[in-house]
């Protein structure tokens, strides 16, 4: 379910994830962010012990940034954002100060100087991904590209987003975007990444794993690993390809789960986590394994589609392409 706002703007509400239970002031959702408190401070712990810095960003939903134009007799209060409360637990160690990324006070404080949300979809426009690239990039101690979106190519588009094509009569939305990886290539891919890359209708998502890599000079020169969203993607337009264009080496992994047998084959400087906040109905496990995970998927996909023509990876899932000291 979805609920109409101010000025055309559309939010979701209800659906797999139930986004608006989690403004609720409630014994249950308390003890949700605790546990999430502790899983964040526990991931914090093994990286460390791997010799990686641990981050994690929860990448706000609408209703938390562009709570005023919800209109009328809404079932949220931005006060009372997951985000907003799981940042407040974790500021109560050091460690947890230290490894969250808060995005949701930028993404407040500049939502009237640009759209950073489409008015019909769920995700952060280029400027909105760029205000979450900008708090990645202080989190860690790396310097942003400050004109990162004004050096990119702009082209627009007209498209039926993900909540403008749930109403009655369906709308689109004409909004411009930036296509943001120019000098960050492909360096390590699996099949699934292959796959998506010559077949976009097949929509993988989840066990998706490509590396970029940038040989220019002035890139941060440490290697950093994102599990994440949509909201990071792999496509070149979102906040992985940010990220990709100012550090020497990133590896993105589509799971909201750790696989920490990659964590540590890849011995990355940084280990980044990215969820959606509406996803923070599900508390992870971290028992996730790539490849297999890959493997499975495949299985599947060739049993439902036996004539698919599976291309082969760039390199080995097992085989990592690691990003050479500076």
């Amino acid at each position: 379910m979805f609920h109409i706002g101010q000025d055309g703007w559309l939010f979701l509400t209800v659906g797999t994830n139930r986004a608006a239970d989690l403004y609720a002031n409630t014994p249950e959702v308390w003890r949700l962010l605790r546990d999430w408190r502790r899983l964040l401070l526990a991931r914090a712990a093994c990286a460390e012990r791997l010799g990686a810095r641990y981050l994690h960003l929860s990448s706000p939903e609408k209703l938390s940034v562009y709570d005023h134009k919800f209109v009328g007799a809404g079932p949220v209060r931005a006060s009372r954002s997951p985000t907003r409360r799981l940042g407040q637990l974790l500021r109560l160690s050091p460690t947890g100060r230290r490894l969250w990324v808060d995005a949701l006070t930028p993404l407040r404080a500049g939502r009237d100087a640009a759209e950073l949300y489409y008015r019909t979809d769920t995700h952060w426009t280029s400027h909105g991904t760029f205000v979450a690239y900008r708090a990645v990039c202080e989190a860690c101690g790396a310097a942003p590209i400050d004109d990162l979106l004004e050096t990119r190519p702009v082209h627009t588009a007209t498209l039926r987003m993900d909540l403008g094509e749930k109403l009655q009569f369906p709308v689109t939305e004409t909004a411009p975007y930036r296509e943001i990886r120019q000098r960050a290539r492909i360096a390590q891919e699996n099949r699934l990444h292959a796959l998506a890359r010559r077949d976009p209708d097949l929509a993988l998502h989840t066990g998706v794993q490509v590396g970029f890599r940038t040989d220019d000079p002035a890139a941060d020169p440490r290697t950093l690993l994102v599990f994440g969203s949509s909201y990071s993607g792999y496509n070149a337009l979102g906040l992985t390809s940010m990220l990709g264009e100012t550090f020497r080496c990133v590896h993105f992994v589509w799971s909201a789960d750790i696989d920490w047998g990659l964590v540590a084959r890849l011995r990355p400087a940084i280990l980044l986590t990215e969820s959606a906040e509406r996803y923070m109905t599900r508390l992870p496990t971290d028992g996730f394994d790539v490849a297999r995970y890959e493997d499975e998927k495949i299985a599947r996909l060739l049993a439902e589609k036996p004539g698919l023509d599976v291309p082969r990876a760039l390199s080995d899932c097992g085989a990592i392409v690691r990003c050479p000291s500076p």
